[in-house]
């Protein structure tokens, strides 16, 4: 994930709490600790950019649904210095609107081929209040599984593209001989 721009108050110190329990990964369907967090280069389409493994709740939800660790860009502003008591409730709203946030996905395909996916969404603090209310309408629409659910298993893997400013920006196909001449991203 790229996420650019400031973080909110209430952002930074959830990242600072979670950041204390160290950098957490899943091996064999088991969350466990790792001493060191390797970083990876991504491309999200305008350059490689060092992101960290992300020990956020992504690593519980996004496993059910894809089994695919997550990284985050750790690059510029990510996560503020000083007192995150200090920093305001948000960005406002010039700053979200000129900071839409990016996700990539590295899916090995077949026979050494890997299809690199890049999808630009509204900033996080746009998009998760959008994203809910669209939940809420398909359930009251009968679209619903009971149990634990992610929105994929739910609502399909096509659930992004019903927020608005959500579009696929690039699709990449590369041999992983290739990949790995060019210092692949994980």
């Amino acid at each position: 994930m790229q996420v650019p721009g400031s973080m909110s108050r209430g952002s930074a110190i959830s990242a600072q709490e979670i950041m204390k329990l160290g950098t957490l990964i899943r091996k064999d369907g088991k969350i466990i600790p790792i001493s060191e967090a390797q970083p990876a280069k991504f491309d999200f389409g305008t350059g490689a950019v060092s992101c960290l493994p992300l020990s956020f709740g992504d690593l519980i939800t996004a496993w059910h649904s894809t089994d695919i660790p997550m990284f985050v860009d750790a690059t510029g502003a990510a996560f503020p210095e000083g007192d995150v008591l200090e920093l305001p409730d948000g960005p406002g709203e010039d700053e979200k609107a000129s900071n839409p946030a990016k996700v990539l996905a590295e899916v090995a395909v077949s026979d050494g081929f890997k299809s690199y996916d890049v999808m630009e969404i509204l900033n996080g603090y746009s998009y998760t209040p959008l994203s809910a209310v669209e939940a809420v309408r398909q359930v009251l629409d009968g679209k619903f599984k009971p149990g634990f659910q992610t929105l994929v298993t739910v609502f399909g893997p096509d659930f992004s593209f019903t927020i608005p400013h959500t579009r696929l920006i690039t699709v990449i196909t590369k041999v992983e001989k290739e990949l790995n001449n060019q210092n692949p991203p994980c």
